[in-house]
């Protein structure tokens, strides 16, 4: 396929659906509050805390320095609740999950803000930030979720190609089969232009 050939084939796909998969993306600035465009989602894995037994995302978790039992520095996840209160009890990312939760938006400004790009997170220390993160990104998530996946896709294929290793690590996060390695909006996105 020469150069030529393959742009305007490029052309004629961002123009069937291109529309589409930027709506799966649209966010505004919280900066000038006009539109933007989601570049990425951090998702964080959830843990129950061992003491005050609340779901912590490991995201949210404080860092403090800790030991081997061989007496070698490391650094450990503690429970951000319990750290306040004085108390160093670690999340465990070998422990028990509760699913996994959006906790930070990276977005682009479409409306002339420098720098271009910027993020915020669910605990953001800027109260604007943070709103603009529930009001538009965690709702825009929660739109794409209640809706079912209007196109077909490829359901029930196992992980048989991998190593049992790699097949036990992944099913530890969930994934039990090749649609599990998406999100909702990913798989929307993806089957819009195939």
């Amino acid at each position: 396929m020469h150069h030529n050939e393959l742009a305007n084939a490029f052309t004629v796909l961002v123009e069937a659906v291109g529309k589409e998969i930027r709506s799966l993306y649209e966010t505004r600035c919280d900066r000038c509050s006009g539109e933007a465009a989601v570049s990425y989602t951090v998702y964080s894995q959830m843990f129950q805390c061992p003491r005050c037994l609340k779901k912590v995302a490991l995201y949210d978790c404080d860092q403090v320095e800790s030991e081997t039992a061989a007496g070698k520095a490391k650094v450990v996840n503690v429970c951000p609740h319990c750290h306040q209160k004085g108390h160093n009890e670690v999340i465990r990312s070998q422990s028990e999950k509760f699913g996994f939760v959006p906790v930070m938006t990276c977005y682009s400004c479409r409306n002339g803000c420098k720098p271009v790009r910027a993020t915020r997170s669910h605990n953001d220390s800027d109260n604007k930030k943070r709103m603009y993160f529930a009001d538009y990104d965690l709702q825009k998530l929660a739109e794409i979720d209640k809706h079912s996946i209007p196109y077909a896709y490829p359901k029930g294929y196992s992980m048989t190609g991998f190593s049992r290793y790699q097949r036990d690590a992944l099913f530890y996060y969930g994934v039990k089969e090749v649609a599990d390695l998406f999100t909702k909006r990913n798989l929307r996105a993806l089957l819009v232009s195939a």
